[in-house]
């Protein structure tokens, strides 16, 4: 069995390019070849600038996927927590665990208002997150 020649990639031009790369997956051999090939055709210092900066550039953008997911996350938490304390609350006034102070005076009211206005503001931030997302 005879091994076929890959062909290299182009050598990048500047740090985008190269970042590029680097976020396919280049890796092995084929990435020493093209960072040999930076530095031959961009000097040393520049390569080392090139790589610096393509290295930093594919860095922020793992970690910005990386809060994005935490963002999408959390804010799903919340939501399935409000619905759990919405449910806990009615047990409280209307339910098996019926609370007197809770069924009966305005805690009870003033927190089921304020859940749901918790409630709508996540929908909303998630919706909002959402868009944003597939703008993107």
């Amino acid at each position: 069995m005879t091994d076929q020649p890959t062909t290299a990639p182009p050598v990048p031009k500047n740090a985008d390019e190269l970042a590029d790369l680097l976020e396919s997956g280049l890796q092995g051999p084929q990435l020493s070849q093209v960072l040999d090939a930076v530095e031959s055709r961009h000097g040393s210092l520049r390569a080392s600038q090139m790589i610096d900066s393509a290295v930093a550039a594919v860095t922020q953008e793992r970690n910005m996927a990386q809060a994005l997911t935490d963002l999408e996350s959390a804010l799903t938490r919340a939501a399935d927590q409000l619905t759990r304390a919405e449910s806990a609350l009615h047990r409280l006034t209307d339910g098996d665990a019926w609370h007197a102070e809770y069924a009966d005076g305005t805690i009870g009211r003033d927190i089921a208002e304020f859940l749901t206005d918790a409630a709508r503001s996540v929908r909303a931030t998630i919706a909002l997150n959402q868009a944003m997302q597939d703008r993107s």
